[in-house]
């Protein structure tokens, strides 16, 4: 949840950003993923210290204490993936994504089940890794 919360607000600021600026439709984003960096180091040094916030279980803590690692690496991946998602979406290009997210999603869900059965907890987080790697590789390829 935390996860996915921070990838919307990742793209919200991307968006006010964006509408700020008056940017036009086709200056290039490319280099628009430092603000993933940014989110990374915030989320790392921030939600370590805020985990107890949702709980006062020691279980529940010691697992968001897991995930939180996962959650700031991936923030710049999340930032690549989204600014190419946009760049396709901008160039019309609907059928290339479709066909994209259709084989992204076989492998990712094939190594997700296969890291959730050898290394629990930690190959939930290494799937979801592996999701928006091949996200933001699949957004690379077409440009």
């Amino acid at each position: 949840m935390v996860w996915l919360l921070l990838d919307r607000l990742s793209l919200l600021v991307r968006l006010l950003r964006r509408i700020m600026r008056k940017q036009k439709l086709l200056q290039p984003e490319c280099c628009r993923w430092h603000l993933g960096l940014r989110l990374a180091v915030v989320v790392g040094l921030r939600l370590q210290f805020g985990s107890g916030i949702f709980t006062k279980d020691k279980n529940v803590v010691h697992l968001i204490s897991i995930g939180i690692p996962f959650v700031a690496a991936t923030q710049p991946i999340n930032s690549l993936a989204f600014v190419f998602d946009g760049v396709n979406f901008g160039a019309s290009d609907f059928i290339y994504f479709a066909y994209s997210m259709v084989l992204v999603s076989v492998v990712s869900i094939a190594s997700l089940f296969l890291l959730w059965k050898s290394h629990g907890f930690v190959g939930i987080w290494f799937g979801l890794t592996i999701f928006m790697g091949l996200r933001a590789f699949s957004g690379i390829l077409r440009v």
